[in-house]
């Protein structure tokens, strides 16, 4: 049916639903299409089973073509999380991109540099990012002043970089300009776990302010969603009138 031969290993493609079959299909010679497979396999996205083994052939066969599908791999290079970290792997799939003077291509290039300790360099990737509108490469840069890495220690040039990159949608730096705020609203839009992970760095006082009346108040939203240490947690709270007023009952 199509010319172009199909990445998708033929024994595990009968396992896939006609839908599922019907992209795979479709995406064959397209290398935003096939990336876009590849990114479903690692991510088990679309109702793509999880198979980063078959995800990576995509990403190897598209990282050639594909400035989008070069960045995707070098990040999951470069973090080495779901896959093994390769610094060197990372840096040819790049270096085909160079020229496109691309704002996450530059960014990428300085966080190789900062593993590879070279600050200075790293540095000057991320002015570059920065220049290029890369939100992230703002943010980066702003880390830099903020820890004087490759430059000399400058916490307002810094504060001025997280919150140019914040206004360019990137809000991880809310992490560096409000820091209580940041992790509030992941606690408000995640799981009942980080609403707990909220509620203990409130009771501790850990990386924000203590505030004995909010962190209850936390507890008692992830105890209500089945935490069992934020009942505990919440239990003792209210026996011993921290953050409430005592009620032995409850």
């Amino acid at each position: 049916k199509h010319k172009n031969k199909m990445i998708y290993p033929s024994h595990e493609f009968k396992d896939l639903d006609l839908l599922r079959q019907m992209m795979v299909e479709e995406s064959c010679g397209d290398p935003d299409k096939e990336f876009k497979i590849g990114v479903n396999l690692i991510e088990g996205k679309e109702n793509f089973p999880q198979n980063t083994e078959i995800g990576l052939l995509y990403l190897e066969h598209t990282s050639k073509k594909s400035i989008k599908a070069a960045i995707y791999y070098s990040r999951l290079l470069i973090k080495g999380d779901k896959i093994i970290r390769d610094i060197e792997k990372a840096k040819k799939l790049l270096k085909k991109f160079y020229k496109e003077k691309n704002g996450t291509i530059l960014l990428l290039r300085g966080k190789i540099k900062k593993i590879e300790n070279k600050h200075v360099k790293a540095f000057e990737y991320f002015n570059k990012s920065s220049k290029a509108g890369c939100a992230e490469g703002m943010y980066e840069y702003a880390k830099m002043f903020l820890k004087g890495l490759g430059c000399e220690k400058n916490e307002s040039e810094a504060k001025r970089y997280f919150e140019m990159s914040k206004s360019n949608g990137f809000t991880k730096s809310l992490k560096y300009i409000d820091a209580k705020q940041y992790y509030k609203e992941i606690a408000n839009n995640g799981s009942p776990t980080e609403m707990f992970n909220y509620a203990v760095m409130l009771d501790k006082g850990e990386r924000i302010s203590e505030d004995k009346k909010e962190a209850i108040e936390y507890y008692k939203k992830a105890a209500d969603l089945g935490i069992v240490d934020a009942m505990l947690r919440y239990a003792s709270m209210v026996y011993n009138g921290e953050g409430i007023v005592q009620n032995k009952q409850e």
